[in-house]
């Protein structure tokens, strides 16, 4: 989302909860029942709101996104008028709607705990596939420190604004930068394209697991996550590039 949806007023709030909250709002202070808290409240939520915006746009030079992560500790400030409003309308009085809105909550309720709620597992159960890069990782760390040989950092490295990488090594291609980290390196991540060729490469051996060309990389060692195992390898020099039969693991069974 960005600001041109509900990017402001969603991202990190829990959308289904947000929309009712957002409504109470808006009937509250258009009826002159917004209490002096409320407005403390919400200026809390938009303030904090408007200074993360800020700090993005600072950073970045541009709003590219709204991460949940940083709206989501003041999701609770919103969800109070979100439990008025539920409330409220489960104690509407006029028969021609009071069923209406009572199915209306009921639905509401399924789908935060049907759907939400299944998509919340599904995503707890994924952030094991990360659980498990970070395991392999810490794991290839010893392997790294007793195969590195070179310098600490790149001799000429230049610095470009607002991008997340330094010049120190070693370098590790990977979907997570836990061993970069473990041997006080640097993790070549897909989403940053950092600019210059890795040192290492890590890899897991899952179905879509497809060695590396032993042109380019010479086999260092195999660790293991909590649900796969990792092979690391360490990239080839121009001048040490050669086809060595030795140099690749043994196929696995």
């Amino acid at each position: 989302m960005n600001l041109t949806g509900l990017g402001l007023f969603g991202e990190g709030l829990f959308l289904p909860y947000a929309l009712v909250a957002w409504g109470v709002i808006v009937v509250r202070i258009a009826t002159h029942r917004f209490q002096r808290v409320e407005w403390l409240l919400l200026a809390l939520l938009l303030g904090h709101h408007l200074l993360e915006v800020a700090q993005l746009i600072a950073g970045d030079g541009e709003l590219r996104h709204l991460p949940d992560r940083y709206f989501g500790p003041v999701a609770p400030l919103l969800w109070l008028w979100t439990a008025y409003g539920l409330v409220w309308l489960w104690q509407w009085r006029k028969d021609g709607w009071r069923w209406f809105f009572r199915l209306l909550i009921i639905a509401f309720l399924l789908e935060v705990a049907g759907y939400e709620g299944g998509k919340k597992l599904v995503k707890e159960y994924r952030r094991g596939a990360a659980r498990d890069a970070l395991v392999a990782g810490e794991a290839m760390a010893p392997l790294i420190r007793a195969d590195y040989q070179g310098p600490a950092r790149h001799s000429a490295f230049r610095y470009v604004s607002h991008e997340y990488y330094t010049s120190r090594r070693p370098v590790v291609l990977g979907p997570y930068a836990a061993a970069a980290w473990a041997v006080r390196g640097h993790g070549d991540l897909t989403d940053f394209g950092y600019p210059l060729p890795e040192d290492y490469r890590a890899e897991r051996v899952d179905d879509h697991f497809k060695e590396p060309s032993p042109i380019h990389y010479r086999f260092v060692g195999e660790v293991f996550g909590t649900r796969y195992p990792w092979r690391l390898y360490r990239r080839l020099p121009d001048n040490e590039r050669h086809v060595s039969p030795s140099s690749a693991p043994s196929p696995r069974p």
